[in-house]
This record gives C-alpha cells, structure tokens and sequence, in this order.
C-alpha cells in the first residue's frame, strides 16, 4: 500500500503566530488546498485518513467536495499533539478537534472513527502510544488498500515519519521527539507499507504553487 503522509495548509495561526484553538486556512492555505486536490485526483486517492482538526478537513474539503466515492475517515488520533486548549464558558476546556457532529456536517458521508475524548498537555509517552497504534492500524489494514492519504500536522507528522524511519531501518522506536523533520505546509511523503514491511519512497515534498 502508498501511503501519501500530507501536513495540513496554511493555517492563520501559521502566519500570525499567534495561538488559536483551531484555527482555519489562510487564503494562501485555501488556495494550497486547492493544489493538493489536483495532485490527490492525478494519484486516484479513494481513501483518506484525516485528523478532526478544522485546518486539516479544510485541506482535503475541495479534494471532496470536487470527486466521487471518496472514503473518508476522521480520527482524534491523528490531531497535533497536545490538542488544544479553550475559553468557554469562563473555563479552559481541552479539545481534539471538531465533535462527530460538527465533522458529520461538513463531510456526511465520512466517518468518525473515535468517540469524543481529549487530547491535551501529552505527555511523550502519550504521544508515542499514539504513534504506535498509527503504525499498526496501517500495517495490520495494508491489505484494504492500494492507496491511502493521511492528514495530519507538523509537529506529530514529524515524530511519524521519524517512527517509519527507525521501523526501515531495524531500530527500536524510541526518542522520536529528536532530529523531526521539519515538514512545509501541504507537504507530502510517500512510504510503501505492508504487513511486514515499510520503505520510504520520498519525504517532505513540496508541491509548486
């Protein structure tokens, strides 16, 4: 199975700098978004894996919106790590992005692959179990697939393709918050992954925009 590994597009937060729970796209981000549907259409993407987070469903929103039976599937494990924290009420809530009724409402026909829990304020171990149920949840469904996109973000991108690097090479899994690849917005990597297997084809792909 091609497993097409997407950072989100540009975000606000991306350019302001400044912290938003769950921000959206820029109109550079949108456009981005754009972009990546002509690439995800040339590749004959039918199956997408993507984070609850509003700045990844924008990203693959046009791709969608634009093609036929596209299986799309949202998961709270997939969010940046640490989740978010927000004001409501005159509390600070922690979330993992939208709730399975805000994701039905913008994607219908998608599913919602975990309940309602938080991440927020992980600790590395967290994030590593995370990481590890990622990996096996792709190798143990390689057989499902030709080809498979995933969206996500780039800190918890970066700590992924470290953990396919190390499984490539025979290493222990383990200190993947060193040496993270410092992933560009819509960037993609491409791994070929089966069962018992994982080779990396390219990392940290920029499309021309």
């Amino acid at each position: 199975m091609k497993v097409f590994f997407i950072r989100h597009a540009e975000s606000t937060t991306n350019v302001t700098q400044i912290h938003e729970c769950d921000p959206k796209l820029t109109y550079h981000g949108e456009h981005q978004a754009l972009q990546l549907a002509t690439f995800l259409k040339k590749h004959h993407i039918k199956h997408i894996w993507c984070s609850r987070m509003l700045r990844a469903m924008m990203t693959i929103y046009p791709y969608v919106q634009s093609s036929k039976n596209i299986h799309v599937e949202l998961y709270q494990d997939l969010v940046e790590i640490g989740g978010f924290r927000k004001r409501s009420e005159g509390k600070i809530v922690a979330g993992s992005g939208l709730s399975s009724q805000e994701c039905i409402e913008l994607f219908p026909n998608t599913k919602c692959m975990d309940g309602e829990s938080c991440i927020a304020g992980e600790y590395t171990h967290l994030v590593e179990e995370r990481i590890h149920k990622l990996l096996k949840r792709l190798q143990d469904r390689s057989e499902e697939y030709s080809s498979l996109a995933i969206l996500s973000h780039g800190e918890f991108m970066g700590w992924v393709l470290n953990a396919l690097i190390l499984k490539w090479r025979g290493l222990p899994l383990k200190n993947l918050d060193q040496n993270i690849f410092a992933l560009h917005n819509t960037s993609i990597s491409l791994f070929e992954i089966t069962s018992d297997r994982i080779q990396p084809i390219f990392i940290n792909h920029v499309l021309e925009l």
